[in-house]
């Protein structure tokens, strides 16, 4: 019987709070690298990257975004926009500088408080977090099904970065989950 995308949250978040900060460093540092090395970007691209929730043990994508900043990427940074009259909100991105003040939502993000939104089809790459993913790009979020709504309009490359101990070789899919065009740990890069 295959693990239910439950029982892999639980395994994700449990390997995830085992982990040393220095271990947590390492694995980001590789991966950030290995996105810039990985996928061509230039001064004229915009990249929308992650806020990592270091309460959560997510892979840290801050120096990801200054590294790209440094060479004129314009970076923009998930933002959740409550939709008027529903329960439910989508995301959007919103422009980001180093000097930007950063504040937490009700789900515990933090986004630029005053960025502008960029419109989806300007991006050319787009970093999503997950708590695990397969071989085939699908991933397992946190279940609220952001990400999977977001980028079921992306035509950029969408890049998810995961820990190796957390990269699975297939993970339950559902009708509504969308695939990523590549899967970056700390040991791999997967492009499906």
């Amino acid at each position: 019987m295959r693990p239910t995308k439950a029982d892999i949250r639980n395994q994700a978040r449990s390997y995830r709070q085992d982990l040393s900060p220095e271990d947590r460093r390492r694995a980001s540092r590789i991966v950030c690298e290995t996105v810039l090395k990985e996928f061509l970007v230039s001064a004229d691209d915009t990249a929308n990257v992650y806020w990592p929730i270091d309460r959560n043990g997510e892979l840290d994508t801050r120096p990801l975004i200054r590294a790209l900043s440094n060479v004129g990427v314009r970076i923009t940074i998930p933002s959740v926009a409550p939709i008027a009259g529903f329960d439910s909100a989508i995301m959007v991105c919103r422009t980001f500088a180093s000097s930007a003040e950063m504040v937490s939502n009700e789900w515990g993000t933090r986004e630029p408080m005053d960025g502008a939104i960029v419109p989806l089809a300007e991006h050319d790459l787009i970093i999503v977090p997950a708590l695990a993913a397969d071989e085939r790009g699908y991933r397992i979020g946190y279940g609220g099904g952001f990400y999977d709504r977001f980028l079921q309009n992306a035509s950029c490359q969408t890049v998810v970065l995961v820990y190796s101990k957390n990269l699975l070789s297939r993970v339950e899919t559902d009708e509504h989950d969308i695939p990523v065009t590549a899967v970056v740990t700390e040991s791999c890069v997967f492009r499906p």
